[in-house]
């Protein structure tokens, strides 16, 4: 189940990536309170963020869209990541935020109205290799010409080496056992999305944030 959602979705060499107007990173990736703004909770997701990164460092896009809102009382998930992003060497005027989404249909919804307003038809869509089927499908629906540029790969128990010389009961990647548990709902997401045109149902996953 795990490996059929991400499995269309593989690491592309960067040669294989074409150039875009934008880079949208989805939201799922931290979270910290808004009284304690160096209080940070960076999710496995993170590699998002640094994906993006990379794609602007490689001259893919000049603008980096990162769509990500937030919980009452707490900060809004697309500044921590541009912060992020600014200490890692990308320029603040090259960083777009939208900071009212909290699902990926609000991620769509909201960065389209952004994107039309700066004239912009076709971006790099940034979000781990699970969830991109969906939030592919979600943009699409609405309009927004996308391409999949998925990051955050991960093993599953089969694939991880060292299942051979640890008890199989902990012979799991660490990140694998922090998505696991959200792999079935994604695929009864997925399947919602392609019955009615679009996401529409809002996640609450712990530090992933509901994406």
């Amino acid at each position: 189940l795990f490996q059929g959602l991400q499995q269309p979705f593989p690491l592309q060499p960067m040669t294989a990536i074409p150039k875009a107007e934008a880079i949208l990173v989805l939201g799922g990736l931290a979270e910290g309170p808004a009284d304690r703004p160096d209080t940070v909770d960076y999710a496995d997701s993170i590699e998002r963020a640094l994906y993006a990164r990379h794609l602007f460092l490689a001259d893919k896009a000049p603008l980096i869209l990162i769509s990500g809102g937030s919980a009452p009382g707490w900060r809004p998930e697309a500044e921590i990541i541009a912060d992020l992003l600014v200490d890692l060497g990308v320029p603040r005027t090259a960083l777009l935020t939208e900071s009212k989404s909290r699902n990926t249909r609000q991620n769509a919804l909201f960065s389209q109205t952004l994107l039309q307003e700066r004239r912009i038809e076709r971006v790099l869509l940034v979000t781990s290799a699970y969830h991109m089927q969906r939030a592919q499908a979600t943009f699409r629906a609405l309009g927004v010409e996308v391409i999949p540029a998925p990051t955050d790969h991960h093993l599953t128990a089969d694939e991880f080496p060292s299942k051979n010389w640890v008890p199989k009961d902990v012979a799991l990647e660490v990140r694998y056992l922090r998505v696991a548990p959200s792999i079935p709902l994604e695929s009864v997401l997925l399947t919602y999305a392609h019955a009615s045109g679009l996401a529409v149902l809002l996640r609450q996953r712990g530090a992933f944030n509901g994406r």
